[in-house]
């Protein structure tokens, strides 16, 4: 269970027979935290933001990497909107059609100069337009926008994804992904875990020794159902995944820290489509604050077997300086908790 080697400038995390020793065994000088969180709820981005933060970023292959992953995600949108088009009997421009196309067969593997035009263009037609406004219907993913609007510099001889790109790269999280740094003289040992469905049976086999857990929600996601079935709605699935954790034995040693993630999507969705669609009880105005602190409400004021103390968040995990101050304080806390433990407060 333990991270390995660590690519930042961290120091190795203490171990036993492979596993990191929990933080009560060392005295209170390791701190570990299990990141979960359902499909895209953005809980892999905070991961990334913490290896910038605190291990000093990206190695130049892994940079590489992400360019083609990029490439990918681009593609794989190409392929979204082009079903989509055609379920639904949206026109679009012959050459557009021949983008679409040429991807779906394979004629276009990688991104160049050459598709740039053909790609703005495709993005610029207003029945595409139209088909955006409708994504909660065929699951585009959130960084389709920013790619697109960026698709010249993506597109150009020589890219190199700057940070921005990379926190937006999209890439199914398999089995534990683990970051380890050192803060304030506290080693952190950060696993994030995969979120889909088929991936949660793996979940209960890091929850012996945690210090907290972090849950992720994607707050923007309130009318949109699961890419695993088509049918469930995503909030509610957040919710009921997040009871489960909450009413875990094995989790009631742990501190529950809740990140209300992609807040800024949300405060742009909530102008056009009301929280009705996921909460029918919801009777105030589709603002902001209301609605987002209903949300939060609806986490934190959740009725348990037994009452769990619950710190929640509203966190953006593409804005760097919003995860800084964030986990900043979640350091505060979970280092003011372990000196509370052993008595020092």
């Amino acid at each position: 269970m333990g991270c390995g080697s660590s690519t930042g400038a961290s120091e190795p995390a203490p171990s036993e027979g492979g596993n990191p020793v929990p933080a009560k065994k060392k005295g209170k000088k390791q701190v570990k935290i299990l990141l979960l969180g359902t499909g895209q709820s953005g809980k892999t981005t905070i991961g990334k933001q913490l290896k910038i933060l605190h291990q000093n970023g990206f190695t130049p292959e892994e940079i590489m990497h992400y360019r083609d992953l990029i490439y990918k995600n681009i593609l794989d949108e190409c392929i979204l909107i082009s079903d989509y088009c055609s379920h639904m009997n949206i026109e679009i421009s012959d050459e557009s059609k021949k983008l679409l196309q040429d991807i779906e067969d394979g004629v276009i593997k990688t991104l160049s100069s050459e598709h740039c035009e053909a790609l703005k263009n495709l993005w610029g037609e207003k029945s595409i337009e139209e088909a955006i406004e409708k994504k909660t219907d065929f699951q585009l993913n959130d960084s389709a926008t920013f790619f697109f609007d960026n698709i010249e510099r993506i597109c150009a001889p020589n890219y190199v994804p700057e940070y921005s790109d990379i926190l937006r790269a999209r890439q199914m999280t398999t089995g534990v992904q683990c970051i380890e740094f050192v803060l304030d003289g506290y080693q952190f040992v950060i696993l994030d875990a995969g979120g889909q469905r088929s991936q949660r049976h793996d979940w209960s086999s890091f929850f012996e020794g945690l210090d907290a857990f972090i849950f992720v929600v994607a707050i923007s996601e309130y009318d949109m159902v699961l890419a695993e079935d088509r049918t469930t709605n995503r909030m509610h699935e957040s919710l009921q995944v997040f009871r489960e954790l909450c009413e875990s034995e094995v989790l009631q040693g742990a501190a529950v820290i809740l990140f209300l993630n992609k807040r800024d999507i949300f405060a742009k969705k909530i102008k056009k489509t009301p929280l009705t669609v996921c909460f029918a009880d919801y009777k105030g105005a589709n603002d902001y604050k209301p609605t987002s602190q209903y949300i939060r409400n609806q986490f934190v004021g959740m009725k348990l077997k037994r009452k769990r103390k619950i710190y929640p968040h509203i966190t953006c995990a593409t804005d760097t300086n919003n995860v800084k101050r964030v986990f900043e304080s979640v350091k505060d806390f979970m280092v003011s908790r372990i000196l509370s433990d052993v008595g020092f407060l």
